[in-house]
């Protein structure tokens, strides 16, 4: 049996209330966990520049300036 199927077999088994406040959690979860990753992203972004700006940095070394 899946997660999906397995969640959604527990959440046919409670309230309404409570299958809400499960599934409002899992948002709150996926929106913590996602704001990590762009947060991490940023961070990378800063310390190491972005795809266009690593390639221009390669040229450049390739061409001997």
């Amino acid at each position: 049996m899946s997660n999906l199927s397995y969640l959604r077999n527990r959440l046919r088994k409670n309230t309404p209330e409570k299958a809400a406040n499960v599934l409002l959690t899992l948002c709150h979860q996926a929106t913590y966990l996602l704001n990590k990753q762009v947060d991490g992203l940023e961070k990378k972004l800063i310390e190491e520049g972005g795809y266009n700006e690593n390639i221009y940095k390669k040229r450049k070394q390739f061409r001997g300036y």
